[in-house]
């Protein structure tokens, strides 16, 4: 764990920024932040700007005494406690970060949990809800262990957002990334994920509902009674998707709902090797109505929502591509009497040609 990152905000624009406490019943949670404006913390994270701690209202973090924070302002926050920022149930509370202010994050974000090992369940639910936040490349999420629902809703409704966070967690848990990035409209791709084996059923469900994904590789991944029910569900965007599994059982409903409602789809590459309609449960449905699906060739998928729609086309991969090394060649024949002077690659590169 690397106590010497904080999380941090970056206004890429000025604007202002808020922190709310979201509670039905008016209570207040002790969540004290500390911030410091343009500055290091140092290793006693004393000497901070200022401090704040969230009610249910409206909280507006000043620079100067304004509520506007210029452009080029770089914030980094601690908060002591250890405990989550969300409560359980969507009805309790939970802290979010918005504003009109359009910003990047970067940093640890256990600095925001007293750099806490592990991590609570529901630890950041809505933490940036309808936050406009345009890159999250450089955001760390320390965890390798994930706990329920830690991360649900985190970038919900984030339409600015266009690059996402590496998410390194080898152990999921149910709802960890629910809805995660829902709405993100802005988003063209997905994160890169360190977990290489799923152990439970709906850690992935519906992680980018709605995003606007355009092209997509699903990639490997084993299953441990675990699936991916639902991961782009609603995708509308989405036109092409390569996906990619090993060459063993898949448990039923792996891939359930995968794909479903994403009208906009024209190509699906599926590599593989077997194929039974319970892995694949309805992860079509309502889907485009037609459509290009490239399949391994030794592999017969039925036709269904459940496998391959009735008005898609159907091609096998082919298998007997071959690559013809020329670099010695003095002249290419074709047909034993046309022969070939120039061979032009993308782009109009000449690959070789006749001595």
């Amino acid at each position: 764990m690397n106590t010497n990152s904080y999380f941090t905000i970056q206004a890429i624009s000025s604007g202002n920024l808020r922190f709310q406490l979201m509670n039905v019943d008016g209570t207040e949670v002790p969540a004290t932040f500390y911030y410091w404006i343009n500055s290091v913390p140092n290793a006693a994270r004393d000497n901070y700007t200022g401090s704040f701690t969230t009610s249910s209202t409206v909280y507006y973090l000043q620079y100067n005494g304004s509520n506007t924070i210029p452009a080029g302002t770089v914030i980094r926050f601690y908060r002591a406690e250890t405990t989550r920022l969300s409560n359980e149930a969507d009805s309790g509370w939970y802290n979010r970060i918005f504003g009109s202010l359009n910003f990047n994050v970067y940093g640890n974000m256990a600095s925001l949990i007293g750099f806490s090992e592990t991590i609570p369940t529901y630890c950041f639910r809505f933490l940036f809800y309808n936050a406009n936040i345009v890159d999250a490349s450089e955001l760390e999420l320390p965890w390798t262990t994930l706990s329920s629902y830690c991360f649900c809703r985190l970038f919900n409704n984030c339409y600015s957002l266009t690059e996402p966070p590496y998410l390194p967690a080898t152990t999921l848990a149910d709802y960890c990334y629910l809805f995660m990035f829902r709405n993100c409209t802005a988003l063209k791709k997905i994160a890169k994920i360190g977990v290489q084996t799923i152990t439970c059923n709906n850690a992935f469900q519906e992680m980018y509902n709605s995003a606007g994904i355009e092209t997509v590789t699903i990639p490997k991944m084993h299953f441990n009674n675990g699936r991916m029910a639902g991961f782009m569900r609603n995708c509308t965007s989405l036109k092409t998707v390569t996906v990619d599994t090993y060459d063993e059982e898949i448990p039923n409903n792996a891939y359930q709902h995968m794909f479903r409602g994403c009208t906009g789809l024209e190509t699906i590459i599926c590599k593989a090797k077997s194929f039974n309609s319970n892995t694949w449960a309805d992860w079509l449905l309502d889907a485009s109505a037609t459509g290009t699906f490239i399949k391994d060739k030794d592999t017969t998928w039925e036709r269904s929502t459940s496998g391959i729609p009735t008005g898609w086309t159907v091609k096998n991969t082919n298998q007997n591509t071959q690559f013809l090394d020329f670099s010695s060649a003095d002249r290419i024949m074709y047909n034993g009497n046309i022969q070939i002077k120039y061979i032009y690659g993308p782009n109009n590169q000449l690959l070789w040609t006749e001595d």
